[in-house]
């Protein structure tokens, strides 16, 4: 059997001797078999692009241990007796991996035959001849060794893709599919989420598309490798909606409601993909905007009549579709990103009478008492905001978890609080976005900045766009 990986050969003699050796994994392939035609020893062979012979490391005797504790997330260690050396496997696919460490374990017992899982070469096997998928180019390879490769019955029982679409097909034991990295759960009108979805360790892609869902689990956050997640055709905005029908600012929406903690922990910097559009959705809080790694965001069909001031703070946005909502203004912080497309079609005309730039402030104040001096309590949310903490009730008293939870973002990218300015500015969105689809005919829309400071407001009125 042989897997593709990042190896580190870590000398343990080295230390000893004052001396640092590379600490550099390299691209690699590891394969386990036999010498063909010399010995029925049971060698492991690590080759690179800088070894294409490759180094074989004898098995029997000769493996003092292997760590495996994170062999879940692609990571083990074998380390050798002679010579004294850690190969330490990282990057592996986790499902190779344990497959690899079963038929090792079996090598190092001796018991390399069908009955325990393994098989000896027999003629039909695989041979590792230098044709290392990791390494570019052809080499004549003196180590020719037969591939031990795992059973079939073993190879067959990964599963990877499970797609269900009608009540018969939902598996009863889910969490049992350890091995699966893309579920699909479609039309089955589920108003929540069963809870075993949140425990499987290797999921890449959840598509919950067309159901009934008004929230989804906390423990979503658990799940490590979660990439995409589609919401598309729920109900997530109505629940929403009716319990906080009696609330009328938006920013009471977004210190009360936990309809969205489930973006929190691991998911923040491992989520790529999301789709919320016709979800009915009134409002999408700033929490989204924890989303540090997110590439897509859809939230076309939905009733939002604002988007996040913050989500110009996500710097890895390439795609943003809003279409079909209510929106009456863009966020300001979007100037700070560099988007590949924005959809912004089939939302309302900017009113022929607006005049821009518009300031949102009392005319008889000057923009300097508008602002005022922050308060510590500010000036402390704003470090905490800056420095992507995010505490809870259990950390700090409530009050000031609703008080961060109203947080807006300047056009500069800072947070800001009460000590802030708001403007209509007009910014054409070909200066963030190399492709723009709106409606045709359609002006721009207005661009509502957020200010934390006079050199802010200096700056938006000498460079509007």
């Amino acid at each position: 059997m042989k897997i593709i990986c990042d190896i580190e050969v870590s000398n343990r003699l080295l230390p000893s001797q004052s001396m640092v050796g590379s600490r550099r994994a390299v691209k690699s392939t590891l394969g386990l078999g036999r010498l063909e035609g010399k010995s029925p020893d049971v060698f492991i062979l690590h080759q690179t692009t800088q070894n294409k012979n490759g180094n074989k490391y004898k098995v029997c005797g000769n493996v003092e241990a292997v760590f495996t504790r994170f062999a879940a997330e692609g990571k083990a260690t074998i380390r050798l007796r002679t010579p004294p050396h850690d190969l330490c496997i990282r990057s592996a696919d986790p499902i190779q991996l344990n497959c690899f460490l079963r038929v090792l374990r079996n090598a190092i017992s001796g018991q390399t035959d069908s009955k325990s899982g393994s098989s000896i070469n027999n003629g039909k096997s695989d041979k590792l001849k230098g044709d290392n998928s990791a390494v570019n180019g052809k080499s004549n390879v003196k180590n020719r060794i037969s591939v031990l490769s795992t059973s079939s019955k073993l190879l067959s029982s990964i599963k990877r893709t499970l797609k269900v679409t009608r009540p018969s097909e939902y598996p009863t034991n889910l969490r049992s599919l350890k091995t699966l990295e893309e579920l699909q759960i479609n039309g089955l009108s589920i108003s929540r989420l069963d809870r075993q979805v949140t425990q499987l360790p290797l999921l890449r892609v959840l598509d919950l598309n067309d159901n009934c869902l008004t929230s989804l689990p906390k423990e979503i956050s658990q799940l490590t490798h979660l990439r995409e997640l589609r919401l598309a055709h729920n109900s997530l905005g109505e629940h929403i909606s009716s319990t906080s029908s009696s609330r009328s600012s938006s920013s009471s929406l977004y210190s009360t409601d936990d309809r969205w903690d489930w973006i929190a922990d691991k998911i923040v910097s491992s989520l790529l993909f999301l789709d919320l559009s016709h979800n009915k959705l009134k409002y999408v809080p700033e929490t989204i905007c924890r989303l540090k790694s997110l590439m897509t965001l859809k939230l076309d069909f939905n009733e939002l009549t604002e988007l996040p001031s913050g989500l110009g703070t996500l710097p890895n946005l390439r795609l943003l579709s809003v279409s079909s909502n209510s929106l009456h203004f863009l966020p300001g912080s979007l100037k700070k990103l560099h988007l590949e497309a924005i959809d912004i079609s089939e939302n309302p005309p900017l009113k022929t009478e607006t005049v821009l730039p518009k300031f949102l402030w009392p005319e008889t104040k000057s923009p300097a008492s508008v602002l005022g001096i922050p308060t510590l309590v500010e000036i402390a949310a704003r470090r905490v905001v800056q420095l992507g903490l995010h505490p809870t009730a259990r950390d700090i008293p409530y009050n000031l978890v609703t008080y961060l939870s109203q947080v807006r973002f300047c056009i500069c990218g800072r947070p800001c609080f009460e000590s802030s300015l708001k403007i209509l500015i007009s910014m054409d969105p070909r200066s963030f976005a190399y492709s723009v689809i709106k409606s045709a005919g359609a002006q721009n829309p207005p661009t509502l900045a957020y200010l934390c400071s006079l050199s802010c407001l200096e700056n938006t009125r000498t460079n509007p766009h």
